[in-house]
């Protein structure tokens, strides 16, 4: 395999794992924002405060893995593939991890540390409200994934004609 090849199938398999997270966050995030969120208010205040412990505990694991791999690898996207149209969609994607983290630690974070103080409804109704913005930026990069998840078949077929020795 020579290394043009090489760069182009392990763009690839980046690429793969890239959407791979960003398609379990977008599931996530749907599932967090019209089920888990809003479920949160049934609990009762006495228990509020180890509920919002163990839903930490319990949904970094699912969470942060697939936030970093996707960060890694949006980072390395960017950087490495090529210019056009496949590279302008990589820095879309990646600004919107910056829009995802920016918000989780500077507005999610914090509302959930406030809840896991003390219950209010009103910190609650902050966080549907506020998660919003992740909801949108994730989807819309489940998007970007899919267009990008397009231009293999485009580099495959490039390994092909290489192969072959066909010039094209």
């Amino acid at each position: 395999m020579n290394e043009e090849v090489l760069a182009v199938f392990t763009k690839s398999w980046v690429l793969i794992l890239h959407c791979l997270a960003t398609f379990v966050m977008v599931g996530v995030i749907w599932l967090v924002q019209l089920v888990h969120y809003p479920l949160m208010s049934f609990v009762e205040v006495s228990r509020f405060s180890e509920f919002e412990q163990m839903h930490r505990a319990k949904i970094f694991w699912i969470v942060a893995p697939a936030m970093l791999i996707e960060g890694v690898t949006g980072l390395w996207l960017a950087i490495s593939v090529p210019s056009g149209g496949r590279r302008v969609l990589a820095r879309i994607g990646l600004c919107l991890i910056a829009v995802i983290w920016l918000s989780t630690v500077f507005i999610q974070i914090p509302l959930h540390d406030a809840l896991q103080t003390q219950f209010l409804q009103s910190d609650l109704d902050r966080i549907v409200a506020t998660n919003w913005l992740r909801t949108i930026a994730w989807s819309l990069r489940g998007a970007v994934c899919f267009f990008l998840l397009t231009t293999i078949d485009d580099q495959l077929g490039l390994w092909q004609l290489k192969k072959n020795g066909n010039k094209s």
